[in-house]
């Protein structure tokens, strides 16, 4: 489900504090199954792309988890989904997760129908407020 942006409270989703072992394995791994299948690819998943998305599925499942057990009611995470903030080894920029990956797994959220997601927007001032995602029921 998307709809506007929403001014709740949310979390960073890239200055999150991941722990060091994951209890969302099964999520995490159906989250990556699903957003492979909807980017239909024809070629075969190279180990480099499948530990990279699967770091990226775990970042958004633990990061969904830790704002839905945040003591702020109605608290979401906050992801930027432009691709101007995602370069390799660019200050200033996402560099530890792809845009790609990011993207893939915001669809394959939605798909799942584990997510709300607020879309983000840039104002009349120039200002933006990123895309927000907050956890379903059937999360």
């Amino acid at each position: 489900m998307t709809i506007d942006a929403s001014h709740v409270l949310t979390i960073p989703l890239f200055r999150l504090n991941l722990p060091s072992s994951s209890k969302f394995d099964v999520l995490i791994e159906q989250l990556v199954d699903t957003s492979f299948e909807l980017e239909s690819r024809e070629r075969k998943i190279r180990d480099k792309t499948l530990l990279s998305r699967t770091a990226t599925a775990r970042l958004f499942i633990e990061g969904l988890f830790q704002a839905a057990c945040c003591h702020t009611p109605d608290t979401a995470i906050a992801v930027p989904l432009s691709q101007r903030f995602y370069k390799e080894g660019a200050g200033g920029k996402i560099s530890g997760h792809s845009y790609r990956n990011v993207n893939s797994c915001v669809k394959a959220l939605e798909a799942l129908d584990w997510v709300i997601v607020h879309k983000g927007f840039v104002d009349m001032g120039d200002f933006s407020y990123p895309t927000t995602l907050s956890a379903t029921g059937k999360l």
